[in-house]
């Protein structure tokens, strides 16, 4: 069954709706779930570089994912926003796919867990 694949048994699922231009400044919508709660945020691409790199000196490089390609030029067509969007989207998938990464500060905070449903972290 193709759909069993996709799905992982994180506590938290991200979806990258979708991204948005303002001013030519792009941002990703992530539509974030956890069992009680739903709820969206937007993050440049800039703001998943600044994760990755904190995420860096507590979990081995082997845990992290590599991020699309940083361009010289503004990313602005849309199938190369396309592309990215999925990369990123793969990208917090391998993070979410790892219990220690998920209930780290650093991602709680990027995608605003303890704001949105603060009873997340009540178990750990």
């Amino acid at each position: 069954d193709r759909h069993m694949e996709k799905e992982t048994d994180s506590p938290i699922k991200v979806k990258i709706l979708k991204y948005v231009d303002r001013n030519k400044v792009f941002f990703y919508m992530l539509e974030v779930s956890t069992e009680k709660q739903n709820w969206e945020v937007e993050k440049r691409y800039s703001d998943f570089d600044v994760l990755i790199k904190a995420l860096r000196n507590k979990f081995a490089p082997s845990q992290l994912p590599k991020l699309p390609k940083k361009s010289l030029f503004k990313v602005s067509k849309p199938e190369n926003l396309e592309k990215r969007r999925v990369l990123l989207e793969e990208a917090m998938n391998k993070l979410l796919s790892q219990t220690d990464v998920i209930y780290s500060d650093e991602l709680r905070k990027f995608l605003e867990i303890d704001i949105r449903d603060p009873e997340f972290c009540v178990n750990l």
